[in-house]
């Protein structure tokens, strides 16, 4: 056993390197463990306002400014959401990197190795890796979906917590990109037989585009088979999509909380905290895991400067952002309702102000499901009618 450091970071993406950069610069010895740097990941890779507002990313980072969304429901109804503030559309593999060269700049150590097993001994750990164990003081769970000081704390993710994603990397030349995208995003709500409880989405960065289907892990159907009938018979896909000079295929496993009840789980104690995706702080109905990642990170690492601890984290990220990212169940599950969606559709084109105000949570999710759930019912009456 060599070296023996105040704090193990087990993961460096967003969230781990955020914390090891904000620990690192105020003089902490800490370590950070992640096999897989620099790699590309499985995701949108869409930077909220919210994150562009609060730390700084330089100019070069983001590939392409996004000032819109534009959302498709199941029967390509269309909305526009015209972005008060920028987001940002980056590549992963950029971002991260970015991100974990900025925290060993200010002293953190950096080891690209995988943490096999996690031992809690007399008040300290032992991170097990192929080249030996190292001792820690303190640890960090920063690694994902299949984290390993979450298993071993808390427990893995149950499976409906989980979903399954399929996306194709579309490489284009630029000036191709330039022409058929604006400065937005697409967002799209699809029937039951193409991904279930799920949606797709397509992201134009500099020089290709992301597009690709997410849905809940029991669902049965095959996702590639899915994107490959969408990318024929939607007409946004139809449009936008030419031929590629290259693609590329992706999958992976991501957190989606179903429930409220999800987010009560514990995430830390004294001497150990569970940040970023490994906490499943991942927005329900957004999908915007970056921002939160980050988010957790700075907070997880003020309050170990301040006090030497993180055991007041759970009150700290319920504090700094808990009622936007704790959705009740019902309002999760009508946003996959296809009758809902196409109400949500019909509201937006008389009143779209409504929509941004259930979004900005200036109007009460109550209000909203209640008008959503006269509106079920008005059509269930039909249905029954009809037959």
């Amino acid at each position: 056993m060599g070296k023996k450091y105040e704090v193990g970071i087990i993961g460096g993406g967003p969230a781990g390197s955020t914390c090891a950069y904000y620990l690192a610069r105020k003089g902490v010895d800490v370590i950070i463990f992640d096999h897989t740097q620099p790699r590309e990941k499985v995701c949108g890779g869409i930077l909220s306002s919210t994150l562009l507002s609060r730390y700084t990313i330089p100019v070069d980072i983001i590939e392409r400014n996004l000032n819109f969304c534009e959302v498709y429901s199941p029967t390509y109804k269309k909305i526009r959401w015209t972005y008060k503030k920028t987001h940002g559309s980056v590549s992963r593999k950029k971002f991260d990197w970015f991100l974990l060269e900025k925290a060993l700049d200010e002293g953190a150590e950096w080891k690209k190795l995988k943490v096999n097993d996690v031992e809690e001994k007399r008040g300290r750990f032992i991170l097990s890796t192929k080249e030996g164990e190292f001792k820690v003081e303190n640890a960090v769970g920063a690694g994902g979906v299949n984290g390993i000081l979450r298993k071993k704390k808390i427990g893995a993710f149950p499976t409906k917590h989980l979903s399954k994603t399929y996306d194709l990397k579309l490489k284009f030349e630029k000036e191709y990109v330039d022409e058929h995208f604006e400065d937005g995003w697409y967002l799209l709500f699809l029937d039951d037989r193409y991904v279930g409880k799920g949606y797709g989405w397509l992201v134009p960065k500099k020089d290709y585009v992301l597009v690709g289907l997410g849905c809940e892990l029991e669902y049965k159907g095959n996702l590639k088979k899915s994107l490959k009938e969408l990318l024929q018979v939607h007409p946004l896909l139809k449009e936008k999509i030419g031929k590629p000079k290259s693609v590329k295929e992706r999958a992976a496993l991501i957190v989606s909380p179903k429930t409220a009840e999800f987010f009560k789980s514990k995430h830390c104690d004294k001497n150990w905290v569970i940040i970023g995706e490994e906490g499943g702080f991942v927005h329900p109905l957004e999908g915007d895991g970056l921002t939160y990642a980050m988010i957790t990170g700075e907070l997880a690492a003020k309050l170990y400067i301040a006090n030497s601890s993180f055991e007041d984290f759970d009150k700290k990220w319920v504090e700094e952002f808990g009622e936007k990212i704790v959705i009740p169940k019902d309002g999760i599950e009508n946003f996959y309702n296809k009758s809902v969606l196409d109400f949500l559709f019909d509201i937006a084109e008389g009143k779209p102000e409504l929509i941004d105000q259930l979004f900005e949570g200036k109007l009460e999710l109550k209000t909203f499901l209640a008008a959503i759930k006269k509106k079920t019912e008005m059509n269930n009456s039909k249905k029954e009618s009809d037959s």
